[in-house]
């Protein structure tokens, strides 16, 4: 898959076993196609160069999309930390403590655009940026604004609407069996944002619009190094590292050994994420602009092999997923005592906790796998993620209140 390292990345310091993410120079429709594909076979990001789905030269200026839009008010997220943290508080059956981390908020695009101008990194680059962040603190207010808008139901951006290349992004969903692009999301930040580590079971294309937008992909191998919240918190399919900037590495040890794949997108970059790939990204400019082209895809987890050596990374966290679901399923409120007792059973070679037997039966008659490897298979889901404060993790490791100095 030869494709281009690009011109302009990021100059943050990664881990040096991390990766950049692959880049293509978009020339046609049919080049798209044919350079995608070894990509999505393998379920790899990529970037592509210059794409023509939206004319990216219309978005420079903001103030069309405030006229178009009018007295019409957007979701807009208000957070005391640069992180915005994901949660659907109805999906908190474990009755987990729970405190929100952003606020929603209703207001319309004049109201976001001024608060943001002045509250964030526009004033930082006149008054020096950490005198206005702790301005900003000292004064007690949130800081940090973040517009994410679904863009359906706005008849009023019709004509810009019109102008998107549609046409192309129903031939990538074609050619490669995804359903037709079922949900479109605008986010509209202020530099520094950041949205923590979290995967979509959905397809991904990211078009950056405006400014520029860091991002660090993690694929399915690193499912437990990325320590989910439990699957009926609030916070599910988000990890509790939250930021790959400066992980607690002492609360999450194996997130050391997670190959992250970064990349700095440019005005006119999109990129593919795959299904169930976990993603973390960070505005890097005042007021970056994003839209996100989400579609379904055809399960591929179908189990081709009783051997689950020879079984795809996606199909085994299905398998880890659906155990705890199972297990979650039965009295979601004792989720945390149970996988404790589950734990404590292996570790004590337990023989009569019948939920690890069950498991045990599971991984043994299914997929072939052998008790030593069953340990450390059910370790792995257990480990860090339980017996744990989960609230101490929520905020996303972000700048902000929580974080009283500066990163470099």
């Amino acid at each position: 898959m030869a494709a281009n390292e690009g011109p302009t990345e990021t100059c943050r310091q990664w881990p040096p076993h991390y990766k950049k993410i692959s880049r293509i120079k978009y020339t046609s429709p049919q080049q798209l196609i044919a350079s995608f594909q070894p990509y999505v076979n393998s379920t790899e990001p990529v970037i592509l160069e210059g794409c023509p789905i939206v004319a990216v030269e219309n978005w420079k200026n903001l103030q069309f999309l405030s006229a178009s839009i009018g007295d019409k008010s957007v979701m807009v997220k208000r957070s005391r930390t640069s992180c915005f943290r994901y949660f659907d508080e109805k999906q908190n059956t474990g009755k987990f403590a729970f405190t929100a981390p952003v606020e929603n908020l209703r207001w319309t695009v004049a109201k976001f655009l001024a608060e943001a101008r002045e509250n964030g990194r526009e004033n930082g680059r006149e008054n020096g940026r950490e005198n206005a962040l702790e301005n900003a603190r000292a004064n007690g207010s949130p800081q940090y604004l973040y517009l994410q808008e679904t863009l359906s139901g706005h008849p009023e951006l019709s004509k810009e609407f019109a102008s998107w290349n549609w046409v192309l992004l129903l031939q990538i969903s074609k050619a490669f069996n995804w359903g037709l692009p079922e949900s479109n999301e605008l986010f509209i930040g202020m530099e520094g944002n950041e949205t923590p580590l979290h995967y979509d079971e959905r397809e991904n294309l990211l078009l950056q619009v405006r400014g520029q937008k860091e991002v660090c992909v993690f694929p399915w191998t690193d499912y437990s190094r990325l320590y989910p919240f439990p699957c009926c918190h609030p916070c599910d399919r988000q990890s509790m590292v939250g930021t790959p900037l400066h992980p607690d590495l002492a609360s999450f040890p194996k997130f050391a050994d997670a190959t992250g794949y970064t990349a700095l997108l440019n005005p006119g970059d999109l990129l593919y994420i795959p299904y169930g790939w976990w993603h973390w990204l960070r505005n890097a400019a005042s007021l970056a602009v994003s839209i996100s082209f989400w579609s379904l895809t055809p399960r591929n987890d179908a189990i081709t092999s009783s051997d689950w050596k020879h079984l795809p990374d996606s199909v085994m966290v299905q398998v880890l997923r659906n155990m705890e679901n199972m297990i979650a399923h039965e009295n979601p409120a004792k989720l945390d005592e149970n996988m404790l007792k589950i734990r404590d059973s292996i570790i004590g070679k337990e023989v009569r906790n019948l939920t690890l037997a069950r498991l045990r039966k599971i991984l043994g008659e299914c997929f072939g796998m052998p008790e030593e490897q069953q340990d450390e298979f059910l370790l792995g889901m257990i480990e860090g993620r339980f017996g744990i404060d989960w609230q101490a993790h929520v905020d996303g490791g972000g700048l902000g209140t929580s974080t009283l100095t500066m990163s470099a």
